[in-house]
């Protein structure tokens, strides 16, 4: 029994995934595990360690839920939007000097996750719904919360992880604010030395994503009402 649910876990892989999904997987995972090894830093080794099991997880979930569940029924492009947010988030932000050649990356890393949590959320809203009996806006809806879970619980992971995690600043602690960044044009600059810069870095952090998240949604909905007309 056990031997037919591992083999059809590597048969849903082949049947769910491409080739190109299966390559990116495996190339991530090597790039952590790398990165694992080789930085002396212990709290590094461990984050990177927690990312590389990360990049794992959909796979060790399937593996241990009945073939039954909705878990299967997700299908493994959820593992490949995991795997796109840990070497996104965490590789390509913390491990290469990126923010030295691109200054907003941050800002365009919460934007990308914004929206790519909606798809997150509609594949397990759709596997939830085993019978496609939702309506097209309740999908949505629940696609969107999803997201808006997710961005809230980084926003939290970063607030403690500041504390917690010797040497983190996930919350811009030590920021230098650019001159040219039209958030500040807008709303007049934080007053130095009165810790305003925490607050708006996870403010712009939360509000990017959510609009992003936003957008996202509307497009999803318009996409499922076009196929609610085509099978009509």
């Amino acid at each position: 029994m056990i031997k037919n649910h591992i083999l059809s876990f590597f048969r849903s892989i082949r049947k769910e995934s491409n080739i190109v999904e299966i390559i990116f997987w495996y190339a991530v995972r090597i790039c952590f595990l790398c990165a694992a090894i080789i930085d002396d830093d212990p709290m590094k080794k461990f984050i990177f360690s927690m990312n590389l099991l990360a990049c794992f997880a959909y796979s060790l979930l399937r593996l241990i839920t009945p073939e039954k569940s909705f878990v299967w029924r997700a299908g493994f492009h959820i593992q490949t939007l995991i795997v796109f947010t840990s070497f996104t988030g965490y590789f390509i932000g913390h491990a290469t000097n990126i923010h030295d050649y691109i200054s907003k990356y941050d800002f365009i890393l919460h934007v990308l996750s914004g929206a790519s949590m909606v798809i997150m959320g509609y594949l397990l809203t759709k596997a939830i719904d085993k019978n496609g009996s939702a309506e097209k806006g309740v999908t949505t809806l629940c696609s969107l919360g999803f997201s808006f879970m997710v961005i809230i619980a980084w926003e939290i992971f970063e607030f403690f992880s500041d504390y917690y995690i010797p040497g983190a600043t996930n919350q811009a602690y030590e920021w230098n604010v650019p001159d040219d960044l039209f958030w500040f044009k807008i709303f007049g600059y934080p007053q130095a030395g009165t810790l305003q810069y925490p607050i708006l870095d996870t403010m712009i952090d939360v509000i990017l994503a959510t609009v992003s998240a936003v957008l996202c949604a509307a497009v999803l909905y318009v996409i499922l009402k076009r196929k609610e007309k085509a099978r009509s």
